[in-house]
């Protein structure tokens, strides 16, 4: 229900009661009972240390429903979980919803189907917080829009602008052959023909496509919602609502 980043930010708030506190442990648990020790030790590494001094048992059993004592330890009760989701999750990830919702908006506008499939497992992951396949996919959908222009619109002039550049480039006549092309210099030609600005062309080198190669390939690389929510935004302005 919860990622590591998302459960240490909520308990250290200072607002918070015990009982939230401890329960939101149990949801970190993803509906997996875990013992006293293993609760305390997850308040721990996520930044809970005052969490040795309570009486984690007690907070518990007077959790009035919410949570449940089971053979393996404690998990939350279908009231708990709801408690948690309506309490912290309709807060916590309302903007990516909204994000998801704006890109479904665009999905019924897109007419190719390969592109259109792209842009559906996006949102997917987003819904899902697939934070890091969200972002390469939501960019894969971008490309292959931005590829479908071309094809329609400046095949020709893209062309002879890329044989300009690269004396070794073959025309190309399908999105797969504009795929050959590395994706920086694929941008750094719709910008000479116009197609997209400078400053956008910028920012989708240096952040969005930045962003979706160190997500692509195996790293220590951790994001969270708000830099997924900026660059699927910044894609839906500039290019999902554009072409």
């Amino acid at each position: 229900m919860y990622n590591s980043e998302e459960l240490t930010n909520l308990l250290s708030s200072k607002d918070l009661p015990r009982r939230e506190k401890v329960l939101l442990i149990l949801a970190y648990a993803n509906e997996s009972p875990i013992s006293l020790s293993t609760i305390k030790q997850t308040a721990i590494i996520h930044g809970l240390r005052e969490i040795d001094k309570w009486n984690v048992a007690d907070i518990l059993a007077k959790a009035k429903g919410l949570a449940v004592k089971v053979p393996d330890g404690w998990k939350l009760t279908g009231s708990g979980a709801s408690f948690i989701k309506n309490e912290f999750q309709k807060q916590d990830t309302f903007s990516t919803k909204d994000t998801a919702i704006q890109l479904r908006n665009h999905l019924n506008k897109i007419r190719n189907m390969e592109t259109r499939q792209f842009v559906e497992e996006a949102i997917k992951c987003l819904e899902s917080d697939l934070y890091r396949s969200a972002v390469v996919m939501s960019w894969v959908g971008a490309m292959s829009i931005l590829y479908d222009h071309v094809i329609s619109n400046l095949l020709s002039d893209f062309n002879i602008e890329a044989k300009r550049r690269k004396t070794d480039w073959k025309f190309a006549t399908t999105k797969d052959d504009l795929a050959l092309m590395k994706e920086s210099e694929f941008l750094d030609i719709l910008t000479s023909l116009s197609i997209i600005g400078k400053n956008t062309k910028e920012h989708l080198k240096n952040n969005c496509l930045n962003l979706r190669n160190s997500c692509g390939h195996p790293s220590s690389l951790k994001i969270g919602k708000h830099i997924v929510e900026a660059h699927i935004e910044f894609l839906i302005l500039n290019v999902y609502e554009k072409y």
